[in-house]
């Protein structure tokens, strides 16, 4: 008997990512003391579920720090859109993807660092085991 298991999709983001960006990882560095290097594009993975025996959907969450909101902006932009790309990789693990919501400012009340986020669903061929 064959087991179908989910993909390692907490890795196939962070590669899709920083295939294309220097700085991403899943939570952004600390800014209190000055030491996030910008820009930074930080992703989550904030839900999911088995929807058939061949595809597993994902929301995945971008969040893009920068240093002027325009830079910011055109860094979200960018990483949608690779999100969104990445279901046109011949033989790659996404089967589908859609917009959740597209990019948007998203003042950090925490943080003196400007944010834009988007979010982008995922439909991913899971492995066998």
């Amino acid at each position: 008997m064959e087991i179908v298991v989910p993909v390692d999709a907490e890795q196939a983001v962070y590669d899709t990512l920083s295939a294309r960006f220097p700085n991403v990882g899943a939570t952004p560095q600390g800014d209190a003391g000055g030491s996030m290097v910008l820009p930074f594009v930080a992703y989550e993975l904030t839900g999911g579920s088995r929807r058939n025996m061949v595809t597993d959907s994902l929301l995945v969450m971008i969040r893009c720090y920068g240093a002027d909101r325009a830079e910011t902006s055109q860094l979200c932009r960018e990483a949608y859109a690779v999100l969104l790309a990445e279901q046109y990789r011949p033989d790659g693990l996404v089967r589908s993807a859609k917009s959740v919501g597209g990019p948007v400012f998203y003042p950090d009340a925490q943080s003196k660092t400007l944010r834009y986020q988007a979010s982008v669903q995922w439909q991913l061929r899971p492995e066998i085991m």
